[in-house]
């Protein structure tokens, strides 16, 4: 987890995403995916903290494709004594709760991988 966290500051710092979720299903896979403004910020990304990044493919046991994904309705609305509090940007987590120019249209990726 802290490869995940170091990264995905990283690329909210330098990088303008909005952050990530990092999730652990049931049977201990973990999903994580992160919000973008738009698909060419995105591209334009380099991993900004190599040394979080190596943490992470070394916890990585099996890779799954890269999912790209266009929000299509957004009903979340979770308050913010219930949001982890991960210590983001913005306090709750990188998005902090915050969804002041957050649209439709950002685009999500999505990595699901078995550790």
């Amino acid at each position: 987890m802290e490869g995940w966290h170091r990264v995905t500051l990283a690329i909210h710092r330098e990088c303008g995403s909005y952050g990530s979720r990092l999730h652990q299903a049931d049977d201990g896979t973990w999903v994580a995916y992160a919000r973008w403004p738009d698909a060419e910020t995105r591209e334009r990304c380099a991993v900004p903290d190599s040394e979080g990044e190596a943490m992470m493919r070394e916890a990585i046991a099996e890779y799954f494709p890269e999912t790209r994904l266009r929000i299509a309705d957004d009903l979340l609305a979770e308050p913010a004594s219930e949001a982890p509090a991960t210590g983001g940007p913005a306090g709750g987590g990188p998005a902090g709760g915050d969804r002041d120019g957050v649209g439709a249209d950002a685009d999500v990726d999505a990595d699901v991988d078995a550790v």
